[in-house]
C-alpha cells in the first residue's frame, strides 16, 4: 500500500481524482479482515456513484453501491464512515 493513501479519510483520497472519483472503488482496511482464503468470500468495496464535497474538500456527503463479501446491495445509498482515516482506493 502506497504511503500516500494511509491514514486519510475518504474525501481525502478521492478528491484528488476526476471527477470527485465517481466510478472509483473504495474500501476499508478493516473490510480486509473478512476477505479470507478459507472463507471464499469476494472483496468487499463500495463504488462511488456521487460526491458533494465541503468546500474545504475534506469532508462531504458521497454516495455509493456497496458490495459486502461478494454481495452487492444494488441500490445507491450513502457512505457510513467517510471520515474515518482507513479508506485506500481499489485499483
Amino acid at each position: 500500500m502506497s504511503t500516500s493513501t494511509v491514514g486519510r479519510n475518504l474525501f481525502q483520497t478521492i478528491t484528488a481524482k476526476r471527477n470527485f472519483g465517481v466510478g472509483q472503488k473504495v474500501t476499508r482496511g478493516i473490510w480486509d479482515r473478512f476477505e479470507t482464503a478459507a472463507d471464499n468470500h469476494g472483496p468487499s468495496f463500495v463504488e462511488i456513484t456521487r460526491v458533494v464535497p465541503s468546500p474545504d474538500l475534506k469532508h462531504g456527503k458521497a454516495y455509493g453501491i456497496k458490495t459486502f463479501r461478494g454481495v452487492s446491495e444494488g441500490k445507491e445509498r450513502r457512505i457510513d464512515g467517510p471520515l474515518k482515516k482507513d479508506w485506500r482506493i481499489i485499483v
